[in-house]
């Protein structure tokens, strides 16, 4: 299908005829699809990364005005100790991940923010960087 092709700073022309961002290179791929799938698998990562954070702030947000907020750290190690709970491993990684709510929104998203950034740079192409 592909494969990718690592290259040193000093390895890639000095035109970047060959050379995509992170200088990574799908070989027989245009490389507006390369680009497309390197900005996909980017926002997807940072959408997982970014859910434990959510998780916090959505516990925080949802805590009872009269009562005292958890502060982050207590809210994790609540997490861990219902995750220690489960039987298996499978149960303990299918629980942290329907907690941090990881499913078909991380499908979506990855798609939607690489086509964003498709568009953007075809209007910066086409119209000039007059920013």
């Amino acid at each position: 299908m592909y494969d990718i092709v690592m290259k040193k700073h000093h390895e890639v022309p000095p035109d970047h005829s060959e050379a995509t961002p992170g200088h990574i290179r799908f070989r027989g791929q245009p490389p507006v699809f390369q680009k497309f799938y390197c900005d996909a698998l980017a926002s997807s990562m940072g959408t997982i990364c970014s859910a434990p954070f959510n998780f916090v702030r959505n516990m925080k947000y949802s805590t009872n005005a009269a009562k005292v907020t958890p502060t982050t750290w207590n809210v994790l190690s609540q997490l861990r100790r219902e995750a220690a709970r489960q039987p298996t491993w499978w149960k303990t990684f299918m629980h942290i991940q329907q907690r941090f709510v990881i499913g078909w929104g991380l499908v979506q998203i990855g798609p939607r923010i690489a086509f964003t950034q498709l568009v953007f740079d075809y209007l910066q192409v086409r119209f000039g960087n007059k920013a």
